[in-house]
């Protein structure tokens, strides 16, 4: 069984305000990502572009999780590019550089539990700004509704499916359950583009996973 073990993140929602034209659409992308900002648009893309391709960039909201000894912003934001919409999740952490190494283990898995077909991908960027190197992860956004709640025996077998494919590669994700036993549902996504109902769960934010 999966089981959370780590303290209970505290989440604060913190105002940012929305790009209001192209011109600073491309300054607050770059303001974020630095030197690494043509190489996220590729990430994002697929194909080369430059700044001035960046047509809007929007973050509707931002959470700052807190914990004792580090704190994470996690952001997710609203690119266009060239006429097409882009939504990806950022998030650094606050925090001494050895944190970094946090990142390093996630990207890791969560590009292993991609391959399986079951989570976004996901890559660090060692962002410069301001002369301060930052790590920075990004993963792709997956279409889907987050499962509040398992009430049909599909969804349920869907989702021992996901876990059955991610344990058997030894992959423990460590953030399912909460310390009252109940569902993280924020973590788990319900799909509706699958033809086969078993393949319909994607597994989000393997901070706290682990290998065996």
């Amino acid at each position: 069984a999966e089981l959370k073990g780590r303290a209970e993140a505290r989440t604060v929602q913190v105002a940012s305000p929305p790009a209001q034209d192209q011109t600073s659409a491309q300054s607050f992308f770059k303001k974020h990502f630095g030197d690494q900002a043509e190489a996220l648009l590729y990430f994002l893309t697929g194909a080369s572009h430059s700044l001035s391709d960046v047509e809007e960039y929007h973050i509707p909201r931002e959470y700052v999780g807190s914990r004792d000894d580090y704190h994470r912003l996690t952001q997710k934001a609203r690119l266009v590019v060239a006429g097409k919409s882009y939504v990806f999740y950022w998030r650094v952490y606050v925090a001494p550089d050895q944190f970094g190494q946090m990142f390093e283990t996630e990207l890791k898995i969560t590009n292993l539990s991609h391959e399986l077909g079951l989570s976004p991908p996901s890559k660090i960027f060692r962002v410069k700004r301001q002369n301060v190197r930052e790590t920075i992860f990004v993963q792709k956004s997956e279409k889907g509704r987050p499962v509040e709640a398992v009430t049909d025996l599909e969804t349920v077998e869907a989702i021992g499916y996901a876990f059955g494919k991610l344990h058997a590669r030894g992959i423990l994700h460590g953030d399912i359950i909460d310390e009252k036993g109940r569902l993280r549902g924020k973590n788990l996504l319900i799909r509706s583009d699958p033809e086969d109902y078993r393949n319909r769960i994607s597994v989000l934010d393997f901070e706290f996973s682990g290998l065996t």
